[in-house]
């Protein structure tokens, strides 16, 4: 295994591991801080090769890519945090390629260990089948942002007539996506997380397709390029993809575009509370806690956003959602069923105490930070607080839907109370 002080933070000062050789495993390991945010290493590859590749042993959130000669992904880590990184990058012709290991955000203090597991693939690249042909095993091309392109570099072909890719998606983004191809028979599609379809390319532009997509919901969605037409038994075409991601606000888009995008439906609550509110246990602290509780509506099958922000300093909420037989809002409490919860928030949105919503982070073990309804059942939007000073602590809810509709209201003793918030513009009630 080797041990590394790099200074390798670009192509012409990678740090040379070896040749790749088939069932021969290359390990290293590393650090990766604010002075030494990339780690790149080369690698000669002399026969087309398959190989795993391995990330292990973090304790921050760091992501692998595999690059070819010119800086263009070929494959990458799904980027999920601290786990374990495992995936498959194929090496389709004899030459010089780049590891890349690197922070997903700045102020990631991690050490790692990297594994590549190199077998022979006994075939050239025409003939390779690629994992991404299924769409359960796409390609993670990257999470979207703002003028920040991604780019893919790829062969369709009789025997690999279609590549997946997924991208991730943290705010509503307008996205211009590019095809460049050498044949016309090769198309592009976006889809969403369900496969529904929600762009097509236009195959009549032979060598260039481009076309622009409003995304509004974050989340995952998937890039398909296929081959539309068999042309002979060797017909083939290298593409180039690339996607341009924009916000809805860039004046280089047209007003029709921006339009696309649903205005956000939003229920806004003023609140507070004391240390003479009810007392229970919450999911991170087996001591009693102060509660206040709100049953909360929204369109079924919608992300939901909610927001805590604090307007009283030193302010530690946690905030909870269950889910609640109709029949009931708190009797008995056994029957109450926690589904999301978020005590830090979102770090890089000022003031706000605690977030649940699309791509936040899990920080309460066992439980997610994100959130949709069914029909079937109640809901409470729980907020608890450590007793201690002040005792008395003010806030704002905010809970939002890109679509449909969303609600909020108080409740007391098991019973609502107060006049319900209904998600329009301007909808604002006080408890103080």
């Amino acid at each position: 295994m080797l041990f590394l002080d790099n200074t390798n933070d670009s192509m012409n000062t990678a740090t040379p591991i070896g040749i790749l050789f088939p069932q021969r495993p290359i390990n290293l390991v590393g650090t990766i801080n604010d002075f030494e945010p990339h780690n790149l290493y080369s690698l000669t590859v002399n026969t087309p090769l398959a190989s795993g590749i391995a990330l292990q042993g973090l304790t921050g959130n760091l992501n692998v890519a595999v690059l070819d000669n010119n800086g263009n992904l070929i494959a990458s880590g799904n980027n999920l945090g601290t786990s374990n990184e495992a995936f498959q990058a194929f090496f389709p012709t004899s030459g010089q390629y780049f590891i890349n290991v690197f922070q997903n955000t700045s102020g990631i203090t991690s050490n790692y260990e990297l594994a590549l597991f190199p077998a022979d693939v006994n075939v050239n690249i025409n003939t390779i089948n690629n994992s991404n042909d299924n769409p359960n095993t796409p390609t993670f091309l990257g999470t979207l942002a703002p003028e920040i392109p991604i780019s893919q570099s790829a062969r369709i072909n009789n025997l690999d007539r279609i590549d997946n890719y997924r991208i991730i998606l943290k705010e509503p983004l307008i996205v211009e996506a590019a095809l460049e191809k050498i044949n016309n028979n090769i198309e592009i599609a976006v889809l969403d997380s369900n496969r529904n379809l929600i762009a097509r390319g236009d195959k009549s532009n032979i060598l260039n397709d481009a076309f622009t997509v409003p995304l509004s919901i974050p989340g995952d969605y998937d890039i398909t390029v296929f081959q539309s037409d068999i042309v002979g038994d060797e017909s083939f075409s290298d593409y180039n993809l690339a996607l341009f991601p924009r916000t809805p606000n860039d004046n280089s888009f047209s007003n029709d575009n921006v339009a696309l995008f649903p205005q956000t439906v939003n229920a806004r609550l003023d609140s507070s509370i004391e240390a003479t509110d009810e007392v229970v246990r919450n999911r991170e602290n087996t001591a009693f806690v102060f509660k206040e509780d709100y049953l909360l509506n929204a369109t079924s099958n919608t992300p939901i956003t909610i927001d805590l922000i604090s307007r009283s300093n030193g302010f530690d909420p946690l905030l909870e959602v269950y889910q609640i037989p109709k029949d009931s809002l708190l009797e008995p409490e056994r029957r109450q069923i926690p589904i999301a919860a978020n005590d830090n928030g979102d770090n890089e949105i000022n003031n706000v105490d605690a977030r649940i919503g699309p791509g936040v982070e899990p920080d309460i073990l066992g439980i997610s930070s994100q959130l949709t309804l069914s029909q079937e059942f109640n809901y409470l939007l729980r907020v608890t607080y450590i007793p201690q000073l002040p005792f008395r602590a003010n806030f704002t809810l905010s809970a939002s839907v890109d679509n449909g509709s969303i609600s909020l209201q108080k409740v007391l003793l098991g019973n609502p109370v107060g006049e319900e918030i209904i998600g329009v513009e301007s909808s604002i009630n006080s408890f103080e």
